[in-house]
């Protein structure tokens, strides 16, 4: 029966992590097990902070850690060049109106340029 057990290759599943460390030291001597990744952040520095990706290939040979600089990328309040969806429907509304007006001046004009030609009269001749 033994002979006839045939064996599987298991894939190891890729496992991650995210740890806080104390400072950068730590993260170069944080040790991870085969098959992990680690994110090892560094918050404790406001103005410097890092993580860095460590991991392992499933035999354990380590991969060359990354260093990432993470940035606070909160968006900054409007200095005022922005308008609200109400003032964009204002100005679009009379936009609109002023475009409307335009086309009938225009109109008007080009009925001023256009010569007059009196029609005959009707009716018959006169004895």
């Amino acid at each position: 029966m033994a002979g006839n057990m045939m064996w599987q290759q298991q894939q190891p599943a890729t496992n991650s992590m995210v740890t806080f460390i104390n400072d950068d030291s730590e993260a170069i001597s944080y040790p991870v097990n085969p098959g992990m990744t680690v994110a090892l952040i560094n918050a404790n520095d406001p103005e410097n902070s890092k993580m860095f990706l460590k991991s392992s290939a499933a035999n354990g040979c380590p991969n060359p850690m990354r260093i990432f600089k993470i940035q606070d990328i909160t968006p900054q309040k409007s200095n005022g060049d922005t308008v609200s969806r109400k003032e964009f429907e204002t100005l679009t509304q009379q936009f609109a109106a002023q475009t409307r007006q335009l086309q009938n001046m225009q109109q008007l004009l080009m009925n001023l340029q256009q010569p007059q030609v009196e029609a005959p009269a009707k009716g018959g001749k006169s004895k």
